[in-house]
């Protein structure tokens, strides 16, 4: 399963990454995980599905001094940050978003880029600092993949 990843520079809190790891390991049966390497919720993200062995496929984004420089198993050429998270929720046959607001807000990657899935009809778990979350699914896709995992 493809899954892409956005979330905070300033990293998941202990309930977004539980969250996070949760669906990961849910998913990890041929698992390929797109995420921006920034630094962060990205880096984070990163970590926990490489220890699921998950092919993992890097998009940074132009801005040297928010990149993660993670391992990935394919780094892509950096592109501008807006442009980067629309690709990645391309490439997704899920999104997993952790914001740093519990309320969308302007002015920021990861809502913008949570804004963008829904526009899309993409898949989506968005895991709120608060521990709640809120699901985006248009067809069951979430509902039915987990089920049958």
């Amino acid at each position: 399963m493809r899954v892409g990843f956005t979330g905070t520079q300033g990293g998941m809190n202990s309930v977004q990454a539980k969250n996070v790891n949760f669906i990961l390991n849910l998913v990890r049966d041929n698992l390929e995980f797109f995420h921006g390497d920034c630094v962060g919720a990205d880096n984070q993200a990163y970590n926990f599905a490489t220890a699921l062995s998950a092919y993992t496929t890097a998009r940074p984004c132009t801005i040297l001094s928010k990149r993660a420089f993670t391992q990935s198993c394919r780094v892509h050429e950096p592109v501008a940050p807006l442009e980067r998270n629309r690709i990645i929720v391309d490439e997704a046959e899920l999104m997993i978003a952790t914001p740093k607001e519990n309320e969308e807000v302007l002015r920021s990657g990861t809502w913008a880029t949570i804004r963008y899935a829904k526009k899309t009809k993409t898949p989506l778990i968005v895991f709120l600092p608060n521990g709640k979350k809120k699901v985006f699914d248009h067809n069951d896709f979430v509902a039915n993949t987990l089920r049958d995992n």
